[in-house]
């Protein structure tokens, strides 16, 4: 059973500009307890979401993995980012400072390339 202060991650991909979050919601929250559930805008076409019990993580990837959902077929998968689950906040969940998170990044994006 996973940590209460943990949560476990789950990449919803192949969605296009679809990603609707109530009918991701609708579907993930069958298998059981949601922290979050976050969709890419810029660029679309992926979505996280967050359940807070690991077993249930696991049963939403085995069956929802290839069904369609915002009406496409989409690939669902435990993720495996460089974090471990739950150590970074994402965009619009409660918790952690997004202000410093977005600062850094977007300092990185803007840097002009080296000169030659």
């Amino acid at each position: 059973m996973s940590r209460s202060s943990e949560v476990t991650r789950v990449y919803v991909g192949q969605l296009g500009h679809n990603g609707d979050k109530n009918e991701i919601e609708m579907e993930f929250e069958k298998f059981g307890k949601l922290h979050n559930v976050w969709v890419a805008q810029n660029p679309p076409g992926f979505a996280f979401v967050e359940f807070y019990d690991e077993r249930d993580a696991d049963d939403a990837v085995r069956e929802l993995d290839g069904k369609r959902i915002c009406g496409v077929r989409v690939k669902v998968e435990i993720s495996h980012g460089k974090g471990r689950a739950g150590s970074r906040p994402l965009p619009g969940s409660r918790g952690g400072d997004r202000s410093r998170y977005y600062d850094r990044y977007d300092y990185r994006s803007r840097r002009s390339p080296p000169r030659r």
